[in-house]
């Protein structure tokens, strides 16, 4: 972690999930954050990063996604940026829980448990590219 903040870049492959985890187990070390909010920030980054490699390219090149993450007044502050096909996550309806696994339609569970793990979730499409800023504010050991 560099001045408060880490920045580092995933290729489009789900085998970049064990890097993803990894560096938000050193980050929950190095800020000394509960394993709650850990596990929080793991999930909503996991769920969001496996979307964004399941469906957000339509070509089979190698594209980066990169992911940063700092600490502003009590808050976790994590950018993740990719170059796919535009998707906002705030225009998916929420997955109806209650309904039985077998009349379930397929799809939006990861986003809803990223809304569910995070404070707050924010979307722009700029240059191109899909930005979502997730907020975690933090409760420490």
């Amino acid at each position: 972690m560099v001045n408060g903040k880490i920045q580092f870049n995933l290729k489009n492959c789900q085998t970049e999930t064990a890097k993803l985890c990894s560096c938000v187990e050193d980050l929950g070390k190095t800020l000394d954050l509960t394993r709650k909010t850990v596990f929080a920030i793991s999930l909503a980054l996991e769920e969001l990063f496996v979307n964004i490699v399941s469906y957000g390219f339509k070509d089979d090149l190698e594209h980066l996604i990169g992911v940063s993450i700092h600490q502003e007044d009590g808050t976790l502050v994590i950018r993740i940026e990719d170059d796919g096909i535009p998707f906002n996550p705030e225009n998916e309806d929420a997955p109806d829980v209650k309904c039985p696994l077998e009349k379930s339609k397929i799809g939006g569970l990861g986003i809803h448990l990223a809304r569910k793990m995070m404070d707050e979730i924010a979307y722009e499409r700029r240059d191109g590219k899909n930005i979502i800023v997730m907020k975690k504010y933090l409760k420490f050991n």
